[in-house]
């Protein structure tokens, strides 16, 4: 595309239009009771998560693994056989484990382990999950240029993905974490003297480790789950990451 044309069709971009959002999960290591964690999860993020189907529950297991421990928001009240969610929500999925809840005295809060779901002590610490609704991202494996990814982003959802925060980051990397490739283009570009997000979103943060003057052709910025990322070759053949509209 020549540079004319791309700075055409990058202004196209600008235009401001509502996207999706979606309950995202992230993993907290720090381990605390329960009533501690969901505290934590309402200051940093919305609420100890829920569950509502399977994908969902897929979704916090790839947060850390099939292996992972930790808090959800599912509880119940002494001397109550009704279990609550702790957002409020009323959704009716459970994944108990074998025997479980077995409704031992005082286990009135609920962890997941090895994918299923054990009612347990709540004063004991553990890690918790926590949720957020967030901007919808796909992760499109096909690989292309970052122009070509650019175009079919635009075509099929909404932008190349811009990633706003360290949770944005964390949840793209969780991504891309699970799919096949090392590299994924995202919607930062070098142009003219700076980096910008070619959807018109500011860059005000810098935990994304960027070249302040990247060397020709290597202008176009792709995530990788460890480090961050790097700035690419713009015709190098990436898989990318969208974001819905």
């Amino acid at each position: 595309m020549k540079k004319s044309a791309l700075t055409t069709f990058l202004i196209a971009g600008l235009c401001a239009s509502t996207l999706s959002l979606v309950t995202e999960h992230f993993f907290v290591s720090n381990k605390m009771n329960w009533v501690e964690a969901q505290g934590n999860c309402r200051k940093q993020y919305t609420d100890l998560s829920s569950v509502r189907d399977e994908q969902e529950m897929e979704q916090i297991l790839q947060t850390l693994g099939n292996q992972g421990t930790g808090w959800i928001g599912l509880y119940r009240t002494l001397n109550s056989d009704k279990w609550l969610w702790s957002e409020g929500g009323n959704s009716t999925y459970r994944k108990w484990a074998s025997g479980q809840p077995n409704n031992y005295f005082g286990e009135n809060c609920v962890k997941v382990e090895n994918g299923w779901w054990n009612d347990y002590f709540c004063g004991v610490h553990l890690p918790s999950f926590c949720s957020q609704e967030m901007r919808k991202m796909v992760v499109v494996q096909e690989t292309m240029t970052w122009e070509e990814a650019l175009v079919y982003c635009r075509t099929n959802y909404k932008d190349l993905v811009s990633l706003l925060s360290q949770k944005e980051l964390i949840v793209a990397q969780q991504k891309i974490g699970v799919a096949q490739g090392t590299y994924w283009w995202t919607g930062l570009r070098y142009l003219g003297d700076r980096w910008m997000w070619v959807n018109g979103d500011t860059l005000n943060w810098t935990s994304l480790q960027l070249a302040q003057c990247p060397v020709k052709p290597f202008h176009c910025w792709a995530l990788s789950s460890n480090p961050t990322g790097d700035n690419r070759f713009c015709e190098e053949q990436l898989g990318f990451i969208c974001l819905a509209e």
